[in-house]
């Protein structure tokens, strides 16, 4: 399939509003894509990985702990330009065919990324001060130290494992902040603090999505690292010696394969987060209205989009209002900043016109969260929206169930049912709410009723009786 320059990349679909589950397999896929593009930077990274080695095993390695520190900040900071360096490299291959290439001058990057980096290193000076404080509080307190004890008597070495996996989500939630914060760097060149605060908000508040992810990617991963401890236990000290000399290649091994399996996965973050990234001005066709980005900055608020919509209204009239709404809608990636940006005018004549444009297709597309919110405003300020298309009316229905938003399936299907009675599917449609409303609902006592009106309106209908049976209604 050829690629089209409009802004959007096959891996949206597969990611949006999706949990990290479904990250997993376009993350292997990219790997095996763009290995050969991050493999210079990969090769480079194996090589200050031997450095680091190199220094913290021979009389180089500073002795003062505040030299060691300095040392690890260094070797971080050189690590931090060559992860940037391959996700350029990566955007610059996967991103072109697609029209999202867009980056900020090399230089002015590499600035912003060495200072977010330093940020990072103090906030993780501060979270292990605090930790370093509060642990041997919590040794002190009875009841944790006999909690300890009894992990350790009846799980061994798995207690450690169980601890682990209790608190990956913790674990998962930063990592995505982190590089989250390292990307939004990249692709815009945005100041340490505004690159941050996106990168928390926009993880944090969507947290459901590698909340449970968490838990079964990391219980898998400690399954086979503790299991194969336990399996090769007679074996442990000569893998221990077998480690112990490849020293310098088994560092690496580790740099090169760091940078080749774990960028690619920035990528896929990328695209599960902030989408709107890296589009280009000179794209062959507009992005779609359902699924592409904005060229809006993404550090953008949308309190700051409401008024640029307003002051485009005040000064270029509807029409451009209309089209500036469009693009902005492709930004907004939760329910709840959809229905902001569409009311920042309170005309429900133009608010309507969008939501026409938008909500059935958003309903039918990997954007159903904001589809469902787009369809209740609809229904809120026209009983009789969408009511003419009774075949979308059919699809956004059976979608909702799916969607396990029953209410909502229910209120549009009685809408229709109500404002068209004349219509060639009013029937069919009522058929599909008594089903909704019996199996999904558990309403009987409604199903019956809307079942009663339909074969008073259709009393020679020999669906409705086979339907009451089937149902037993």
């Amino acid at each position: 399939m050829q690629a089209i320059r409009n802004g959007t990349h096959p891996i949206d679909a597969e990611v949006h509003d999706r949990s990290a589950l479904h990250w997993v397999i376009p993350g292997f896929m990219l790997v095996l894509r763009q290995w050969s593009a991050l493999l210079p930077a990969a090769v480079v990274n194996g090589l200050v990985a031997w450095l680091f080695y190199a220094f913290t095993t021979s009389d180089m390695m500073p002795k003062s702990q505040f030299g060691q520190i300095a040392l690890q900040t260094v070797f971080s900071l050189i690590s931090a330009g060559i992860t940037g360096w391959a996700y350029m490299a990566l955007v610059r291959q996967e991103g072109a065919p697609y029209g999202l290439a867009d980056l900020p001058p090399t230089a002015e990057v590499m600035q912003q990324l060495m200072i977010l980096l330093l940020a990072w290193v103090a906030i993780v000076a501060v979270l292990s001060y605090a930790l370093e404080a509060l642990l041997p509080k919590l040794f002190e307190i009875t009841g944790v130290m006999h909690l300890i004890a009894f992990l350790f008597t009846h799980m061994g070495m798995w207690a450690l494992a169980f601890v682990m996996w209790l608190f990956s989500p913790l674990y998962f939630l930063m990592s995505a902040t982190f590089i989250l914060s390292q990307v939004l760097c990249i692709r815009t060149a945005a100041p340490t603090w505004q690159s941050l605060s996106e990168a928390a908000t926009r993880v944090w508040r969507q947290s459901g999505r590698l909340f449970f992810a968490s838990y079964l990617m990391m219980g898998a991963l400690l399954l086979v690292l503790f299991g194969g401890v336990e399996l090769f236990a007679e074996s442990a000290l000569e893998v221990t010696l077998w480690l112990a000399r490849a020293g310098t290649a088994l560092f690496v091994v580790m740099g090169v394969l760091a940078v080749l399996i774990s960028i690619p996965f920035w990528f896929v973050i990328e695209r599960a987060y902030a989408p709107e990234l890296g589009v280009e001005s000179d794209l062959d066709s507009a992005p779609n209205a359902i699924n592409a980005p904005s060229t809006a900055s993404p550090l953008i608020s949308v309190a700051e989009l409401q008024e640029q919509l307003r002051q485009v209204y005040a000064e270029q009239g509807a029409e451009a209002y209309v089209e500036q709404l469009k693009q902005a809608l492709t930004r907004a990636r939760l329910p709840k900043e959809t229905i902001q940006i569409i009311t920042s005018i309170g005309d429900p004549n133009l608010q309507l016109r969008v939501l026409r444009e938008f909500a059935g297709a958003w309903c039918l597309s990997h954007r159903h969260t904001e589809g469902a919110a787009a369809i209740e405003l609809g229904l809120s300020l026209d009983a009789k929206f969408l009511m003419d298309q009774p075949d979308l009316i059919n699809k956004i229905a059976r979608s909702l169930v799916q969607q396990e938003k029953v209410p909502l399936a229910v209120k549009i299907l009685v809408s229709f049912l109500k404002n068209q009675r004349q219509h060639p599917e009013h029937m069919n449609l009522g058929i599909l709410l008594v089903r909704v409303l019996a199996l999904h609902a558990n309403n009987r006592e409604a199903a019956i009723k809307v079942l009663e009106t339909l074969t008073t309106l259709y009393p020679n209908a020999t669906e409705l009786p086979a339907l009451r049976k089937l149902l037993q209604l």
